[in-house]
């Protein structure tokens, strides 16, 4: 097994795991934090009670490290649990407080902030086996629920393709085909990467899914919107707000506006897919090939026969959609001087670049090489 396939296992099998953060915000625990403020985002793996000084033998990383010190004879014992701790990659200390000890001891709070490793106190009314159980329940019904959003996800990925009807996604989505509705509430659907994080509950009538490492979500707009916003999502694609008759092409739609906003560096929606540049982004690199190859290399060749500048005139008049005047202003060149290597041009390629088709060709050949041109 290759390094890179042990990481990506990894980085899936944590996305299960919920940080230190979250296990302190279980309310039931009445857990509290003493230090490690900076370190909450570090996710457990499993709790586990130790009353061992050296646990490192027995440690993988992401442990919550649940101890009363009983074992510590010395000052430098809590240290050394601590140290310990720190270098196998635990991901948090929980002392509990009671008969022992009556507070966390400052030899250990001390030895936690120099590594800053997050210590919580557990108090004498919470069971260490509640914290293990609470942190194993969690991951149960996290796997659960990514297990469910996959099936979600397939599922839409069939509508969206026009191999399954969208009735398939009735038991999951049952608003989408309630009877009181007149058929006219309008939904939208947004398309965007899946970041492994686990996701906060959805708020509104909403359905997401997950698909070929991206999140597929569509519900009433309002409730897509703010899945959007409240997730501050830097890089989606956006389908147009339609009724639940429409779900296949909103669907489709979020999806190819993801790869327009993939290939541009910021969201798109339907309007981007009406254009060029809409038609540029999703098209793959075997398709956009022989544009390079046999627009670009004739181009090449004769600038290197000839001592021309052909190919840096197609880039400008790419970059500026086809604009005469434009071009010449980016090149600092007389009107004419374009004009006639726009002639010139036509002769080496067989095409007239001023017709509304050549000029296609000469942007799909200029993307296909990884031009930075315009793409609106």
């Amino acid at each position: 097994m290759s390094s890179g396939t042990t990481g990506s296992r990894l980085e899936q099998e944590e996305a299960f795991w919920p940080t230190v953060h979250q296990v302190l915000s279980w309310g039931e625990l009445k857990l509290s934090l003493r230090v490690g403020e900076g370190r909450l985002d570090r996710p457990v793996r499993v709790a586990m009670t130790t009353e061992l000084v050296d646990n490192t033998p027995f440690l993988r990383g992401g442990e919550l490290l649940l101890t009363t010190g009983t074992a510590w004879r010395r000052t430098e014992d809590a240290a050394a649990f601590v140290h310990g701790a720190s270098r196998t990659g635990a991901a948090a200390i929980g002392f509990g407080t009671g008969p022992w000890s009556e507070a966390v001891p400052e030899a250990l709070l001390a030895a936690a902030r120099r590594v800053s490793m997050p210590v919580l106190e557990v108090p004498r009314s919470t069971p260490f086996v509640a914290v293990a159980e609470r942190v194993g329940t969690e991951q149960a019904e996290r796997r659960a629920h990514h297990t469910e959003r996959a099936m979600v996800g397939a599922l839409m990925d069939h509508v969206r393709r026009g191999q399954a009807d969208p009735v398939v996604l009735e038991d999951h989505a049952p608003f989408l085909y309630s009877r009181h509705d007149s058929g006219t509430t309008l939904l939208a659907a947004v398309c965007h990467a899946d970041g492994g994080a686990f996701p906060e509950p959805a708020r509104g009538r909403i359905l997401i899914g997950h698909r070929e490492r991206r999140v597929l979500v569509v519900g009433e707009e309002p409730a897509v919107r703010w899945y959007v916003q409240s997730r501050a999502i830097p890089l989606y694609g956006w389908g147009e707000a339609a009724t639940a008759r429409d779900l296949r092409r909103i669907l489709g739609e979020s999806w190819s506006a993801f790869d327009v906003a993939l290939q541009r560096g910021r969201p798109a929606s339907t309007r981007d897919l009406a254009s060029i540049g809409g038609l540029v982004a999703r098209l793959t690199s075997e398709q956009l090939a022989p544009f390079a190859d046999h627009v670009l290399e004739p181009i090449r060749r004769y600038d290197a026969i000839h001592g021309t500048d052909l190919l840096t005139t197609v880039e400008a008049f790419v970059r500026v959609r086809g604009s005469l005047a434009e071009t010449s202003r980016e090149l600092y060149l007389h009107v004419n001087t374009v004009r006639k290597r726009m002639v010139r041009l036509g002769a080496v390629l067989g095409l007239d670049p001023l017709d509304p088709e050549g000029y296609l060709v000469l942007h799909l050949a200029i993307h296909a090489a990884g031009s930075d041109v315009g793409h609106d």
